[in-house]
């Protein structure tokens, strides 16, 4: 009898333990399921809090944890196009490979910054600080950059095509590789500036500083560059075919084997540049000063399309010139009497450029 009552006590023991598993396994079940039923509430909760603190501190200057909003945002997926981000103080922040299209950085301090593979196509970086952020590879297509401060930035193989860089300070920039097709740098500082086989088809670098700027090997084919100054500019195989250099200062340039075919060079001073092997078909050279320049081996110089008025004090005829040297047009030499004739050359011809890139002031004082 005691036999059977410990076997039916066994019985009951083993039915509530299993009862009981069979309870803790409920609940599991259902508390998951609430985790998941509530999880996208709880998402969009999370979302919504960390945009608030970016819309509450942008604009106010200071960082205010936007850097962690947006690294938290970047985490959750949750694309930042259009972000508004002007004043912010972000030094030194890693946002590469975000995408931030059309986002407005305008004023935004972003030194030593690593944007490294970002998306900031169309975005507004007006004034913004950059210096010496990572931007390689970065696509700043069609963007802002007026006046943006980003000396000793790295842009080698960025995108910039097309962007507005009025008056950026670019000095000792590093754009080797980059896509500078069409981007305005109208009046920008790009002195000590590497663009290195870069490639700046119909770029516009108008009233510039490319003075010490490395050119080697740039495409700078239907490119903009009246009133340049580009003293010990180093322009070595550089692609300048119709470009307009007209009024441009190139003193002391290193042009050897640059191809400035069709290339408009209206009183550009070329005074002690090395022409090494330049090639100069269907070039218009008129009111242009070559003094002191060697000559020798040029290339297609009796294939220029205009050559008058040209100061050729000190100059170093092209070889096996013989009476075809100087090409017809009314050669100078005389440099007072050249400085008058370039003098009414540009009162004659001047097309308002010079006063333009004075007057396109922009404005980066704190607001």
């Amino acid at each position: 009898m005691t036999r059977i009552n410990d076997l039916l006590k066994r019985v009951n023991d083993s039915e509530y333990a299993k009862a009981a598993s069979l309870l803790g396994a409920i609940s599991i079940v259902v508390g998951l399921a609430v985790f998941v039923f509530e999880s996208p509430e709880r998402h969009k909760q999370t979302v919504y809090e960390v945009w608030q603190v970016i819309g509450t501190n942008s604009g106010k200057g200071g960082g205010g944890g936007i850097a962690e909003a947006l690294m938290e945002l970047h985490e959750l997926g949750q694309p930042l196009t259009g972000v508004n981000l002007t004043h912010v103080y972000l030094e030194g922040i890693d946002l590469s490979t975000f995408d931030l299209r059309s986002a407005n950085l305008e004023y935004a301090v972003l030194t030593d910054a690593d944007l490294s593979g970002a998306n900031l196509g169309g975005a507004n970086l007006r004034c913004s600080r950059l210096s010496g952020a990572n931007l390689s590879g970065a696509n700043l297509r069609g963007a802002r950059l007026e006046g943006a401060h980003m000396e000793k930035a790295k842009l080698s193989g960025a995108n910039l095509s097309r962007a507005q860089a009025e008056q950026a300070v670019m000095i000792q920039a590093d754009l080797r590789g980059a896509n500078l097709s069409g981007v305005n740098l109208l009046g920008a500082e790009l002195a000590r500036a590497d663009l290195t086989d870069a490639l700046a088809f119909a770029a516009v670098f108008d009233g510039a500083n490319l003075s010490s700027a490395i050119l080697a090997g740039t495409d700078l084919s239907e490119a903009r560059l009246r009133w340049v100054l580009g003293w010990s500019m180093n322009a070595r195989r550089a692609r300048l075919w119709g470009a307009d250099l007209s009024h441009a200062r190139l003193v002391r340039a290193e042009m050897e084997e640059a191809e400035l075919v069709g290339a408009r060079m209206h009183a550009t001073d070329l005074s002690g540049a090395n022409l090494a092997r330049v090639d100069w078909s269907l070039a218009v050279l008129s009111g242009a000063t070559l003094a002191h320049a060697d000559l020798t081996s040029v290339r297609n110089w009796a294939q220029i399309a205009a050559f008058e008025k040209v100061n050729l004090t000190g100059v170093v005829p092209p070889a096996g010139g013989g009476n075809q040297w100087p090409p017809p047009g009314g050669v100078l030499t005389g440099p007072n009497e050249f400085a008058l004739l370039v003098r009414q050359w540009d009162d004659e011809n001047k097309d308002g450029h010079l006063a333009r890139v004075e007057s396109v002031a922009i404005d980066c004082g704190r607001r």
